[in-house]
């Protein structure tokens, strides 16, 4: 993640996975963070890995990943 922080968003929620992040496919990790950038350590070379990133505003809502 590259943007700038955004004042209406509390917090970060970044999704990654070994399969696509559907429903029926959940994420292996979910990392929540502040920071408007964040770097993810320990990816297996050759490992195909999807990623989400979703915004939780300041009333704690989150949209859905999974739709």
């Amino acid at each position: 993640m590259g943007r700038e922080s955004r004042p209406d968003v509390a917090l970060y929620r970044l999704y990654v996975g070994i399969q696509s992040l559907r429903a029926d496919n959940p994420p292996l990790t979910g990392y929540s963070t502040q920071e408007a950038q964040f770097q993810v350590d320990g990816l297996d070379y050759g490992t195909e890995y999807f990623f989400c990133v979703t915004a939780i505003n300041l009333a704690g809502l989150e949209k859905r990943i999974f739709e």
